[in-house]
């Protein structure tokens, strides 16, 4: 299905429109939650405003001067991102290998994903830029349909498309209308799709059902309730598909909107923007986290043929450190899912850590 044809299904045009009315504001909307890295309350009274108060605070290492750089609103994040895009998209154009690698990094340290995903940058050796021209190619052909599974010839090798929270940052960074695709991205459209749902009586449709992202922390980023059901989101195929039909959703959106104006590619980063504030929690549906979390962690180790089983916590822990290891994250980050999903304690969760880790 292109995007053609996946924006002329009734469910989809239906949503679409949903959406164009929550950013013009005739749509009601209201979130709250408490940030616990800025340690204060977040509350938005429309779409809108959660766009108007964004924060990522970012650190990374600019790698060809050396200088820490830091910021946290969004102009700065904003201005940010523009200079990786001109130079990324620049040093493709000039097969720079060196250029390519270092804003890539660059990328994925503003990003808080470094880890891991630079291993895979770096694997690409002399065929990034080229890897990174096809991906372009691939994204940008109309002919990309958002049921298939993708992959690029690279100077005459067929490779994955490498797709996860690090990579969806690189690739809309140098492919024209395509958003930042994470957990709380999806989390945020899985939400509002339920509103969409109690509003209009329908029933979930799979032209829709967005997945999200695990929290690090104790955020509540699963947004199924009741019937409505979503997954965890998954790297590659999976991740990949989400992020094509998130892209042509949000653009139809913004053909239909008049709140805001300008350069259709900065507006649809506005609308990732606000997806990504109202992503971060969803405290009213927290009594669901434990039981969805396990039911998804174990559907989804189940399909990559793990044997993880829930009633065990080893095994879970297990899985935990594999999805994590696929995702990019830190230790950190997996010493507190081992908490948050299975149950241990903070000594526990390090021995686990270690155990499972010295068994790889």
């Amino acid at each position: 299905m292109n995007k053609n044809e996946y924006l002329n299904q009734a469910v989809v045009k239906e949503f679409a429109s949903y959406l164009s009315d929550l950013i013009n504001g005739k749509e009601p909307f209201e979130h709250e939650y408490h940030w616990y890295y800025g340690k204060k309350d977040i509350y938005f009274d429309s779409f809108l405003d959660a766009l108007h108060k964004y924060e990522w605070p970012f650190r990374y290492t600019d790698r060809f001067s050396n200088e820490v750089k830091t910021g946290k609103s969004l102009l700065e994040n904003k201005t940010c991102l523009e200079g990786f895009s001109r130079g990324l998209v620049s040093a493709i154009s000039k097969v720079n290998l060196e250029a390519c690698q270092n804003y890539c990094l660059m990328i994925l340290d503003w990003g808080g994903v470094l880890n891991q995903n630079d291993e895979k940058i770096m694997s690409l050796g002399t065929k990034l830029p080229e890897y990174l021209a096809s991906c372009k190619r691939l994204f940008n052909s109309p002919d990309i349909t958002c049921n298939g599974k993708y992959k690029v010839s690279v100077n005459g090798e067929s490779i994955d498309v490498i797709m996860n929270a690090g990579f969806t940052k690189i690739y809309s960074l140098i492919c024209s209308n395509f958003i930042i695709y994470d957990g709380r991205v999806g989390g945020a459209l899985g939400y509002l799709e339920t509103s969409f749902y109690n509003k209009t009586g329908g029933a979930q449709s799979k032209l829709l059902s967005f997945h999200y992202g695990s929290a690090r922390g104790k955020q509540t980023r699963n947004p199924s309730v009741n019937n409505f059901q979503f997954s965890i989101l998954s790297a590659g195929n999976v991740h990949t598909r989400d992020n094509l039909k998130a892209n042509w959703l949000l653009s139809e959106a913004l053909e239909n909107q008049t709140s805001l104006v300008g350069d259709k590619a900065a507006l649809l980063r506005d609308i990732e923007c606000a997806l990504f504030m109202i992503g971060y929690d969803f405290p009213k549906l927290k009594f669901n986290e434990g039981k969805d979390e396990k039911h998804n962690l174990k559907t989804r180790t189940k399909s990559k043929g793990s044997t993880a089983k829930a009633s065990s916590k080893m095994s879970l822990a297990k899985a935990i450190f594999e999805l994590g290891q696929k995702d990019g994250l830190s230790r950190k980050d997996i010493l507190i899912k081992f908490q948050d999903e299975a149950g241990l304690t903070e000594a526990g969760a390090n021995t686990y850590y270690q155990k499972i880790k010295s068994s790889v």
